[in-house]
């Protein structure tokens, strides 16, 4: 039942566009109005970038991290990720990609899933466009 509740919640701050921050199961995740800014890059550079930018960036609380599979920890990651994209969110990198061979770990994963669904590098490496 309290899961239940909290996917509601979740379901509802999502759609409501004052929302600031949704709690899913420990799980808090900044959601704002339809097509806002979403910060990506190597933590905790995009934290930081996102919290100075009042933008949105994936965050998991590091004893919940800790706990789940990298199964997990990327079905949580592409939710964030295509939820973005849903969003139509500005996409601004914290850590500029200049060669995206150079880039490794979860950022890269986040890189070439973002490529494969139409966006691209823009000429600074600072952003990704559709």
């Amino acid at each position: 039942m309290k899961r239940l509740i909290s996917i509601f919640i979740l379901l509802f701050l999502v759609g409501n566009s004052f929302a600031k921050t949704a709690d899913f199961l420990g799980v808090k995740e900044v959601v704002a109005a339809k097509g806002g800014t979403t910060v990506l890059g190597k933590y905790p550079d995009y934290i930081n970038l996102a919290e100075e930018l009042g933008a949105k960036r994936f965050n998991i609380p590091t004893n919940v991290w800790n706990k789940m599979t990298p199964a997990q920890q990327w079905g949580a990651n592409q939710k964030f990720l295509d939820r973005m994209i849903m969003r139509g969110d500005k996409v601004i990198l914290s850590n500029p990609v200049l060669d995206i061979n150079k880039v490794s770990g979860a950022f890269r994963q986040e890189l070439d899933y973002l490529i494969g669904k139409g966006y691209r590098l823009n000429s600074t490496g600072t952003q990704l466009i559709k």
